[in-house]
């Protein structure tokens, strides 16, 4: 149970800012019962509310309460999340989207400026009107939603398990083992209570992946036939039912961890928003991604102990000295396991940046982990928006991309 983490909790949240497809570049490669069941067990069933029209048909339509933000709306094709259309809110922070007629009936994805994401409920015939705060960071919550009930009981779910979820994240990145249980248990709990009145409902695929396969097996299964008939055809349903209700147990190996610890991450790329990342730097003060936001990013993983890396060191160095003054950064995450070979390479392959972190944990690195990398040199490029523009861009690739992005 312990090393059930983020992989099943960033399906949907996690997977809302992710894609499915893994992009691995050579390098060095890693060789109960819950608490107040009975409760729910006899809990009234819950029915949505009678649909309402606040806008016309195929339109989203909503205020914020930032100018000039951008508003994108994303579904599920291919194995990734895919843009289906982009627009500008006004000085007052209002949008309108005019959806197009073959926009189905799934799960769907209103992302502000790239990394706030509000899911979505509906198809192309309904019309939504949505109210909401931009917060400083990750998904929208206690946003008002008319028009789409199913989106309405969703959002009133996500409320509160993204803050469960954010405070697992928090506790697995300090490797905090009796907290993340602690709340892990507590999220799951929420999801079993909250969806056992409401297994019926499209919304209840949303808590799916908070849920443990292990001790709700059968409301997983109840949740996915009851909406088989309206979701069963869609990617995403089957996604979820291909790798969350019946994803097979993992083989017990020995360490290093298996890359399929990571599948979620690795799906993260470009056009998603790039998850932070909260470590510990030379001096051990703490240092975050989220601080450099404004500017062009290279998230750079890599170890002391990596030849391709080493080998790999001078290229980034000179885009570095390149761009830097136009507003690239670095920020290296170190999957070294001791602190002086760690600081030895930084001298003698000259990272001037300041920006280096490592939780000196080697392959159980936190931020690997989160990203799904299981080989190095690795590089994530992000922009100053915070989202992802490519992964394991090296040499030549990384300055043409560079290129582009400073003219």
């Amino acid at each position: 149970m312990e090393v059930k983490s983020m992989k099943r909790a960033a399906t949907l949240l996690g997977m809302w800012a992710a894609a499915v497809a893994v992009l691995v570049g050579a390098g060095c490669g890693e060789a109960g019962t819950s608490e107040g069941g009975s409760e729910t067990a006899s809990a009234a069933r819950i029915e949505l509310p009678q649909r309402t029209m606040p806008v016309p048909a195929a339109t989203i339509e909503g205020k914020l309460d930032q100018p000039h933000v951008r508003v994108e709306l994303r579904t599920f094709k291919g194995g990734r999340l895919t843009p289906v259309m982009k627009v500008q809110a006004d000085a007052e922070g209002a949008f309108t989207m005019k959806l197009t007629s073959d926009l189905a009936y799934d799960f769907h994805q209103l992302v502000v400026n790239g990394a706030h994401p509000l899911a979505l409920i509906m198809d192309d015939t309904y019309g939504v009107r949505i109210n909401a705060s931009v917060p400083a960071s990750g998904y929208i919550t206690d946003a008002q939603i008319e028009g789409s009930p199913e989106s309405a009981l969703l959002a009133e779910y996500y409320n509160k398990a993204i803050p469960l979820q954010m405070q697992l994240q928090q506790s697995e990145m300090r490797k905090d083992r009796a907290a993340a249980n602690a709340t892990r248990k507590q999220l799951q709990d929420y999801a079993e209570n909250w969806v056992t009145s409401r297994a019926h409902l499209p919304s209840a695929i949303g808590a799916i992946e908070h849920l443990d396969p292990e001790r709700h097996k059968d409301l997983m299964v109840a949740i996915m036939n009851a909406n088989r008939g309206r979701m069963g055809t869609n990617e995403f349903f089957r996604y979820l039912e291909n790798n969350i209700v019946n994803k097979p147990k993992p083989r017990r190996v020995a360490t290093p961890p298996p890359a399929s610890n990571a599948a979620n991450g690795a799906a993260l790329g470009p056009g998603d928003a790039a998850p932070d990342i909260v470590m510990a730097g030379l001096d051990g003060q703490e240092r975050k991604l989220s601080d450099l936001r404004g500017k062009v990013v290279l998230i750079d993983f890599w170890a002391s102990w990596c030849g391709p890396c080493r080998r790999e060191n001078p290229h980034v160095v000179n885009a570095y000295r390149q761009y830097g003054p136009k507003g690239f950064e670095v920020f290296s995450v170190s999957l070294d396991k001791t602190q002086d070979k760690w600081e030895q390479a930084i001298a003698q392959d000259g990272l001037v940046w300041p920006n280096h972190v490592s939780d000196l944990a080697g392959w159980g690195n936190a931020a690997a982990r989160l990203y799904g990398v299981n080989s190095i040199p690795h590089t994530v490029l992000i922009d100053a928006d915070g989202n992802i523009i490519a992964r394991n861009l090296r040499g030549r690739a990384l300055t043409a991309q560079l290129a582009q992005l400073f003219p």
